[in-house]
């Protein structure tokens, strides 16, 4: 059996979870989500307590039994707790501002990059700190993707990372994930 698909789902007694024979709908204190249900599967709910099932032992039913416990368990976390996805810019002369509902980027480029926040995701930029790396100094900007779709959030935080990636050779410069250990290679030796 899926070591995944047979733990339980614990659900707090906010949240409230609709089961269909072809969709799931959660709704909690954060708001609603819904998805759609295999016919490889079997969702049940009894006493606070949500329970993923296989239908048959082929392959496909065993893949699909881990993927939906897991889809659903995100579902439930989302609505009554939410995601977050921690970004920082880091670079000397690198800023990063909220305008509106659009995130404003200076990272290095002739001009400053807009990334439009999507719905359904809250972004924000904390202050400026100076952390010392190596023998230098070095500011980082901490960014904050909130949601409760744990995909979007995930897909939101990586569109953001994408627009500078940490550069390879120049340590300390780019945006990365807040745990994110960027290895450096070193330059090009000098004939």
């Amino acid at each position: 059996m899926s070591r995944v698909g047979r733990m339980p789902i614990d659900k707090p007694s906010s949240v409230t979870v609709t089961i269909e024979p072809t969709r799931i709908e959660v709704k909690g204190p954060k708001g609603t989500l819904e998805g759609p249900l295999t016919p490889f599967v079997k969702v049940q709910e009894q006493d606070a307590v949500i329970t993923v099932e296989r239908v048959a032992e082929t392959r496909r039913h065993r893949a699909m039994h881990g993927l939906t416990r897991a889809l659903v368990a995100n579902m439930v976390i989302g609505v009554s707790d939410g995601f977050t996805k921690q970004l920082k810019v880091v670079g000397t002369g690198y800023r990063a501002s909220m305008q509106g509902k659009a995130l404003q980027l200076q990272v290095g480029y002739s001009h400053s990059v807009q990334y439009d926040v999507p719905d359904g995701v809250t972004v924000e930029v904390g202050a400026p700190e100076q952390i010392r790396e190596g023998n230098q100094t070095v500011q980082h900007i901490p960014i904050s993707v909130a949601g409760i779709d744990k995909q979007f959030v995930g897909e939101t935080a990586a569109a953001i990372r994408r627009i500078k990636k940490p550069e390879t050779y120049e340590p300390s410069k780019g945006i990365r994930y807040a745990d994110e250990k960027v290895r450096n290679l070193p330059k090009k030796a000098r004939i």
